[in-house]
């Protein structure tokens, strides 16, 4: 009896070992990179619709007319949240660059961290400059915040193609 007891009890496989702290930590990255991913495809196309709501906007006030309420209320929804996003995703990707596993690609992500901060002031810098122009009604800070605008949706793109190609 003693004999079948020790059979059963050494023939049964060992139980499985817990996960590795380097598995634990993969996953993890995954996850990072996962919500970074996503804010950035986001922020492309919010970029691109905020940027055509922006010049219908500016091209109406510069021929003396007011676009509509929902026009403007909507573009600056929009322009908050892609200023809210852009910091939430470049504080995702300074994460991820400093768990960076691929010693080959770090000049690649170098530019491209520094693509996205700039592209994450110049939303910021927009947002604070359509602020100012709309207290004071000058429409020179209109035009700087649409400069700023424009050259933040450049950024925005040209770091995506960075990390693309």
């Amino acid at each position: 009896m003693t004999f079948l007891w020790a059979l059963v009890f050494y023939s049964a496989p060992p139980p499985p070992p817990p996960p590795s702290p380097a598995w634990l930590e993969k996953r993890q990255v995954e996850w990072t990179y996962t919500i970074h991913r996503w804010i950035g495809y986001s922020l492309v196309l919010g970029s691109l619709v905020q940027g055509a709501i922006g010049w219908y906007t500016l091209n109406a006030y510069e021929h003396g007319q007011v676009p509509p309420g929902w026009v403007r209320q909507g573009h600056r929804i929009i322009g908050y949240t892609i200023a809210f996003l852009s910091s939430t995703n470049s504080a995702f990707g300074i994460h991820n660059l400093i768990r960076l596993q691929q010693k080959e690609k770090i000049p690649k992500r170098i530019l491209h961290g520094t693509l996205s901060l700039l592209a994450t002031s110049g939303y910021v810098t927009a947002v604070l400059l359509a602020r100012q122009a709309r207290e004071r009604g000058d429409l020179d800070r209109y035009r700087l915040h649409r400069t700023a605008a424009l050259l933040s949706i450049g950024a925005t793109l040209l770091t995506v193609g960075v990390i693309i190609w």
